[in-house]
Parts: C-alpha cells; sequence; structure tokens
C-alpha cells in the first residue's frame, strides 16, 4: 500500500511540473531565440505524447482483428471531453 501511495505521489508531483512548465512556456511570446526554442520544444513534447497516447489507446481499444472502431468510439469520446 505504501508503495502504491509513493507512485501516486510521484505521478502527482510529474503532472505538477508539467502543468507549470506548459504555463511557463504559453506565457512566452516568442520573441527571443530562447524563447522560440523553448517553445519549439514543447511543441516536439506535445507531438510526441500525443503519439504515445494514440498507440497506447490503439493497444487497449483495438481488437484482435485490427479493427479500429472501439478505438474510434474511445477516441471520439475523449476528444469531446477534453473540449469540455
Amino acid at each position: 500500500m505504501a508503495i502504491a501511495s509513493t507512485v501516486l505521489l510521484c505521478e502527482m508531483d510529474n503532472l505538477k511540473g508539467k502543468a507549470l512548465v506548459r504555463r511557463f512556456t504559453d506565457e512566452l511570446g516568442g520573441r527571443t531565440t530562447l524563447e522560440r526554442a523553448a517553445i519549439s520544444a514543447q511543441q516536439e513534447q506535445d507531438v510526441l505524447a500525443e503519439e504515445q497516447l494514440g498507440a497506447r489507446m490503439r493497444a487497449l481499444f483495438q481488437d484482435e482483428h485490427d479493427n479500429d472502431a472501439v478505438f474510434h468510439a474511445v477516441e471520439t469520446a475523449r476528444l469531446a471531453l477534453t473540449k469540455t
């Protein structure tokens, strides 16, 4: 039980750190080379995270015949929830 709590706390700290970095990069104006590089790095991370999420979702929800129907339904629901 203690290990699960520790893992959960580490994950929460990780999410807080990502939120802080996101807020920082969102506030950058891109006026300097450093700001543009930071924004670009964040965009690359976003693409990588989206690809990893898609692969994980596909692995979880694609059936044994490579039918994507369930995956597409879940992805549609996920996108609808992120817009609200």
